[in-house]
């Protein structure tokens, strides 16, 4: 799956995937955070140049935020669309309480099996790619 496909709302998202995926994108975006931040800061001497990285900091960790929310949002779409719900119920997720047991829901609840509206099973191709390396 290239890059782009995973940032697009369309297609469909399996549980695991719902699950493991936004974990990676913390770790990802936290080591590059740290990288970015740590490693300048100890090289630099000047301190017109330091000052510069602490103003360059809380702006790249927004762009870090806001990046993150937005692929936990698509997550969420491809998820609804994996168990054959319009995307637009990814909106439930920011009304309090009632988040906790759609968020329960998209973790607990396995997909449609069968290919739907929203595009192929994720499961088939699972399937597919488990037999095929079975039989050979």
């Amino acid at each position: 799956m290239s890059i782009l496909k995973g940032l697009s709302p369309k297609g469909r998202e399996t549980r695991i995937g719902y699950f493991l995926k936004p974990i990676g994108m913390i770790v990802i975006t936290a080591i590059t955070l740290l990288t970015v931040t740590l490693t300048p800061l100890s090289m630099i001497k000047s301190s017109y140049i330091s000052s510069a990285f602490i103003i360059f900091i809380p702006k790249s960790l927004l762009i870090a935020k806001i990046f993150l929310f937005y692929y936990f949002i698509i997550l969420t779409i491809r998820r609804f669309h994996d168990l054959g719900q319009s995307g637009w119920m990814s909106i439930t997720i920011f009304i309090p309480v009632v988040n906790i047991f759609i968020l329960t829901y998209l973790l607990l609840f396995e997909g449609e099996l069968k290919d739907n509206e929203y595009g192929p099973s994720p499961y088939k191709q699972e399937n597919q790619a488990t037999s095929n390396t079975i039989s050979k």
